[in-house]
């Protein structure tokens, strides 16, 4: 059921960002009199894998907070959401730029499943074009393998 979900939700945020997308595209080219060279202008929006980072400002007025406890895998869709489940509750945290720690997981998650991690994240808000703007996240900021 839980496939179906995602399934769905992907058709539809991909048909969403498509139909964007193929508003937003033009191109123009211009070129000069007594000259050879074109200069191109394009307007595009590219499909974005992560979304820049917040900047620096706007970080340090957001609380850093840290979530303790068992590594349960690494989802992947559109964005990577790394997992972590203790004995209240289970977070996602979605990954918009990754650590050494993370590039160390995700290369082989399944050789982490079960490890206690200590996960640093912020509430924030960012640009997720296929979710149509700006949407409240857990961002992941770091992780550290605990045994």
């Amino acid at each position: 059921m839980k496939k179906v979900k995602y399934g769905i939700l992907a058709f539809v945020m991909c048909a969403t960002f498509a139909c964007k997308n193929a508003e937003k595209d033009t191109t123009k080219e211009v070129s000069k009199d007594n000259s050879k060279e074109k200069s191109t202008t394009e307007t595009t929006e590219k499909v974005a894998e992560k979304p820049a980072e917040t900047p620096k400002s706007e970080k340090s007025s957001q609380n850093e907070q840290v979530f303790e406890g068992t590594f349960q895998g690494i989802e992947q869709g559109d964005y990577a959401y790394f997992k972590v489940k203790n004995a209240k509750e289970e977070k996602s945290f979605m990954v918009f730029n990754a650590d050494e720690t993370y590039d160390k997981i995700s290369a082989s998650p399944e050789k982490f499943v079960g490890k206690k991690v200590k996960v640093s994240w912020i509430a924030t808000k960012e640009d997720v074009p296929e979710a149509g703007g700006k949407i409240d996240v857990e961002k992941y900021i770091k992780a550290e393998i605990l045994n």
